[in-house]
């Protein structure tokens, strides 16, 4: 009895050795390995701007339905955000209603689109597309001046009938003149809070912390979903109304 167990043992080990080679030699040893350092979130949106926009413009998805509601009503040529080699500034519907709450008209506050001028709101519109494309790939951590389609001259005063404020934290000095309908742009080099990593800066030259947080408190300055890669360019997603004029 006892011969037979041990011959029993030496069968199952030997089944096991045999079973544990062949799976070293088809199983070797990894030596090397390689990461793939591609972005594991895509994005590219595989359509224009526009297109993008009239997505997300219908059905249930409504993030840009009042900004597409307010370009047709402004008369823009919607071409423009079919053209290549640009950067878009979309408004969501909290940057819309945050326009109309602080941009005034004749010291009112808006109630909807249709409380401005289609010329104004025109002007505005092609104040918010860029020429060139600028996204965290390219914008560097100092303020860089980059060139709206806004015609020059239409913020060199501040008109009673689309009058810009300060931003938040900003309460003195006058309200700049941008006669070239300029705009500026930077990566800022740091974090603000527990959420806002690394964002892109719109007019907002000043970089102290302290003055930087209470203006991205309103959203302003603060591209709050960024470089959305367009077929044509790319797309900048602000939560608040741009301020037309660098501070």
């Amino acid at each position: 009895m006892k011969k037979t167990y041990i011959i029993q043992t030496f069968l199952v080990l030997a089944v096991c050795i045999a079973i544990l080679t062949s799976g070293c030699e088809k199983l070797k040893f990894q030596t090397s390995a390689t990461r793939s350092t591609t972005d594991t979130i895509d994005a590219h949106l595989y359509k224009t701007a526009w297109q993008y926009m009239l997505a997300r413009s219908k059905g249930s998805d409504t993030t840009f339905k009042t900004f597409h509601d307010a370009i047709i009503y402004s008369g823009i040529d919607t071409t423009l955000y079919s053209k290549v080699n640009y950067t878009y500034f979309f408004l969501n519907t909290a940057a819309c209603k945050d326009m109309w709450g602080k941009i005034l008209i004749n010291t009112k506050k808006a109630t909807s689109f249709h409380s401005y001028s289609p010329t104004d709101l025109k002007n505005y519109f092609l104040y918010l597309i860029v020429k060139g494309q600028y996204s965290h790939y390219n914008l560097p951590i100092t303020p860089v001046t980059v060139q709206t389609l806004a015609p020059a001259g239409t913020y060199t005063n501040n008109s009673a009938t689309f009058n810009i404020p300060y931003p938040t934290g900003i309460t003195a000095g006058g309200i700049p003149s941008n006669p070239n309908s300029i705009m500026t742009l930077y990566v800022l080099n740091t974090t603000l809070g527990n959420t806002l990593a690394y964002p892109i800066i719109v007019n907002m030259s000043i970089q102290s912390t302290a003055t930087l947080t209470s203006a991205t408190s309103g959203n302003n300055v603060l591209v709050t979903t960024s470089d959305l890669l367009a077929t044509n360019g790319v797309v900048q997603v602000m939560s608040g109304a741009v301020f037309p004029t660098p501070y």
